[in-house]
């Protein structure tokens, strides 16, 4: 069971809440409430990075499998990301990847002709990484 759902979107005032937005039709749609903070949650993370740092018009894709879902989010940024090693309890960014690695089974990054694309896979059944029950310690990114 493969189903795509994308959204370009531009980087205006209202972006983010239009994103979060079709994350939650999605989540709805494809009835996957147990995990919607965790996929709303990621969703959001990739998608701010990419108008933080590329400061264009990205495209959100949520890939609904059997077992998990896939988030991606493609921008025109060559950059490759780069996760902070340091975290601090005071600092009001820079964790954006941390929560993603913590929630998500796996994420990376592919560099595409116009940029790069960003993307965590979420678990949908079994075992999971919550926001109440995070691992005691953090995985390294695949």
């Amino acid at each position: 069971m493969d189903v795509d759902r994308e959204l370009r979107i531009e980087p205006y005032r209202g972006a983010a809440r239009a994103a979060r937005r079709f994350v939650e039709d999605a989540i709805r749609d494809w009835r996957l409430g147990p995990r919607a903070r965790e996929i709303t949650l990621v969703s959001h993370e990739l998608i701010a990075n990419a108008f933080l740092h590329a400061r264009s018009a990205a495209l959100l894709r949520l890939r609904r499998r059997t077992d998990s879902l896939l988030v991606e989010v493609a921008d025109t940024d060559p950059r490759l990301p780069c996760p902070t090693l340091v975290h601090s309890l005071l600092r009001t960014s820079g964790r954006g990847l941390m929560i993603v690695e913590l929630l998500s089974l796996r994420w990376g990054v592919r560099p595409v002709d116009a940029g790069k694309v960003v993307w965590a896979e979420l678990p949908l059944t079994g075992a999971r990484h919550t926001l109440d029950a995070p691992p005691a310690r953090p995985r390294n990114p695949v």
